[in-house]
Order: C-alpha cells, then sequence, then structure tokens
C-alpha cells in the first residue's frame, strides 16, 4: 500500500516543522547561555573524557573488535593530520575507499 499525501498536508507538516524547530532553536539558545555559566575548566575535561569513553564502550558493544580498531585507526589519523598540518579533506579521501569497502563487504 501506498500513502499519498494531498498538497495541503505538504504544506501542514513543512508548517508544523518550521514552527517546531523555531520553538528548539529558541529553547537551545536560552539552555546554552543558562548552562555555559555553570561549566569550568574541569567540568569539561570530565564531559569530554567521559564522551570519549562512552563512545568507544558503544563501537565496541556495537562493532566489536573490528569496529574498535576502525574508530581507533580514524582517530589516529585525524590526529596525525592535524599534527601535520595537512587538509582534512585529505583525511577524508583516505578514510572513504576503506569505508565503502567495508560495508560493501557487510551488507553482501
Amino acid at each position: 500500500d501506498q500513502i499519498f499525501f494531498t498538497r495541503e498536508e505538504y504544506i501542514l507538516g513543512i508548517g508544523v516543522m518550521l514552527i517546531a524547530s523555531g520553538f528548539a532553536g529558541l529553547i537551545t539558545i536560552f539552555l546554552a547561555k543558562k548552562i555555559s555559566n555553570w561549566f569550568s575548566k574541569n567540568k569539561i575535561k570530565f564531559l569530554s573524557l567521559a564522551s570519549i569513553v562512552i563512545m568507544l564502550v558503544s563501537v565496541f558493544l556495537f562493532n566489536g573488535l573490528l569496529g574498535l580498531f576502525v574508530l581507533l585507526f580514524s582517530g589516529s589519523l585525524g590526529f596525525f593530520v592535524v599534527l601535520q598540518k595537512v587538509g582534512r579533506s585529505s583525511c577524508l579521501s583516505s578514510l572513504i575507499i576503506p569505508t565503502i569497502f567495508f560495508y560493501t563487504f557487510i551488507l553482501y
């Protein structure tokens, strides 16, 4: 079965999305101003470390050792690119081909 929408339903949907995104933007700006005063240097270090640990654990849980290897390789390549002052587009071009092969062999 296919679902068809009328022109009015499309316009209504777009309007609702625009209004919701406007409210979300205003709320985000308000919360950012309130929360920015709350952070100190130590809290930012803690949040950075916590986000790295959460990312490592979630990649390991969902993708295993191979996913962790890909994460560590791409992260170290990103650090290397910044240290060598090479354009980040070069980093992307060196990662896109192995990623394409990785997901091609998983899906087929």
